[in-house]
């Protein structure tokens, strides 16, 4: 994605925050060699694993927040960069309805570099502040609390 919007002239950084699980390690040494093979060294980085306590300092310095984790699940680093300011971009299609729909994308590169661009306008960004705020609240203990009382009455 990222070098598909490099060759359509694009402005764009890209920061890989974590490491690999033993299984993907082969894929993340792959990666890194499809960043060098292609020079993106200069448009990509690999920050590593950030402690948790070090999640809002980290994310709070990115526009868009990226995860491509799949359908069915709920990654809480989606939460937690949107509640750092990031606007999240993501995959997982099982978040239809819950995010706004700008902010679902399709696994493919060229999908999600489109993706990327119109999250990049700044009008589209402040269309979807309330509804990311929403989302975060949505996602909040004391609304957990809230349904869980609800579900017992």
């Amino acid at each position: 994605s990222v070098n598909y919007l490099v060759k359509s002239g694009e402005q764009v950084s890209l920061t890989i925050i974590g490491s690999a699980l033993p299984r993907d390690e082969k894929y993340f040494e792959s990666l890194k060699k499809y960043i060098i093979d292609n020079n993106l060294t200069s448009y990509i980085s690999m920050l590593g694993e950030v402690p948790f306590s070090k999640h809002p300092e980290v994310f709070s310095g990115y526009e868009i927040s990226l995860n491509l984790t799949e359908s069915g699940s709920f990654d809480k680093t989606i939460l937690g960069s949107t509640s750092c300011g990031a606007i999240p971009l993501v995959s997982n299609a099982s978040l239809k309805g819950i995010l706004p729909s700008i902010c679902l994308t399709k696994d493919s590169p060229e999908e999600i570099a489109n993706s990327l661009k119109n999250l990049l306008n700044p009008a589209e960004q402040v269309k979807i502040q309330d509804d990311l705020k929403k989302f975060v609240e949505s996602q909040s203990l004391h609304t957990l609390i809230e349904r869980i009382i609800f579900e017992i009455k």
